[in-house]
This record gives C-alpha cells, structure tokens and sequence, in this order.
C-alpha cells in the first residue's frame, strides 16, 4: 500500500472510532436521565407490596413527605434502594442502576402529593389514649413505654388508609391485659396528626 492510502486509513479509522465514542458517551447520557414514568411502572411492581400501590403506606411507610427519613436527596434515595434500611426494608438487588434512578426519580414525585385529611378530635383521643393506658406499651411524644412502636408520627409515616385498618383491629391479649378488650387505636385518627 502506498503511504498516502495508508494515512488515509489511519485517518478514517481514527474518526470512526472518536464519532463511535461520542456516540456510546450521548448514548449513556441519555440513557442516565431518569424517568419517573418508567420508575412508577418499576415501583408498582416491586415496592408496593410494602409502600402502597400509590406510595401511601402499609406495612412500609408512606412516601407521600417531601423528605423521606433515610433519603434527604436523590443519590441517598438511590443508595437505599441499592441497599435497603435493616430490617424491614430489603435491598433491590434485582433492579438495574437505570431502574434504580428511575424509581428513585418517581419517588421524589410523591413528595408534592397532598396528605390526607384525617377525620378526628384529638381532645377525645387524647382522653381515650390515656384511659386505654396505651402508654403501658406504646410512646407518643417523648411519653411512655418503649415495648410497642413508637406512635409519635405513625400517622405521617405510614399513612391514613393503615391507621384506619390498623385501628378496626382487635388486639390479643397483652401480658398486662392492657388491650385486652379495647381496639388498639392510631393516633393520626386520635389526634389528628396529619394537621
């Protein structure tokens, strides 16, 4: 081959390869903006067994707080995920990173979801808490016994629809005999705490 073919080869070859570069790195920029529509699919999948088909709450807490415990910005959110909270909250380990940023994008969109008004008088739940001796098992507000969940902010954390089923269930038994007859009720109904 002559030198000028030669050169030209060289040429060509190192501009395919710089334009085959460029387009990988536009490709992968791209592809890294997450997208909450997909991350509501992804989450209604594999999250709302816990969070609520909505991000409302259940068994995990509700998501429906523009600042979420454990994920104050979107790379902590994305490291929970990854990782999951010991012990309740298992890691994702199934999810791809883009899934994990597109989750984590549609999560930060239930931050601007309004809370529920939660129906209630929180003179009478007040009374009726102290009458039931929930304070026997339970903490509201810095008072009482730590043997049952802390009960401070149950109603932001998990929501108005599980207080309402948790507060129509009736309870077994406690070894103090404490609940034994009563319904164990939530204190977001109690007192109000979604105000």
């Amino acid at each position: 081959m002559r030198p000028t073919t030669l050169f030209l080869c060289a040429v060509l070859l190192c501009l395919a390869a710089s334009s085959w570069k460029c387009a990988t790195v536009l490709a992968q920029a791209v592809a890294a903006k997450p997208d909450p529509i997909v991350g509501k699919k992804v989450f209604q999948d594999d999250c709302s067994a816990c969070h609520g088909l909505d991000g409302g709450g259940g068994r995990g807490p509700s998501l429906h707080r523009p600042k979420l415990n454990h994920a104050a910005d979107e790379k902590s959110l994305r490291a929970v995920l990854e990782n999951g909270i010991a012990p309740g909250m298992p890691a994702a380990w199934f999810l791809t990173e883009e899934e994990i940023a597109d989750v984590a994008s549609y999560v930060l969109t239930l931050g601007t979801v309004p809370q529920e008004k939660v129906p209630g008088d929180p003179v009478r739940g007040a009374t009726v808490y102290a009458h039931a001796h929930c304070d026997v098992c339970h903490t509201l507000g810095g008072q009482g016994n730590t043997v049952g969940p802390d009960l401070t902010d149950v109603g932001a954390r998990r929501g108005a629809a599980f207080c309402s089923r948790r507060s129509n269930i009736r309870r077994a038994p406690s070894p103090r005999g404490s609940c034994s007859s009563r319904r164990c009720l939530c204190p977001a109904t109690l007192f109000g705490a979604f105000e």
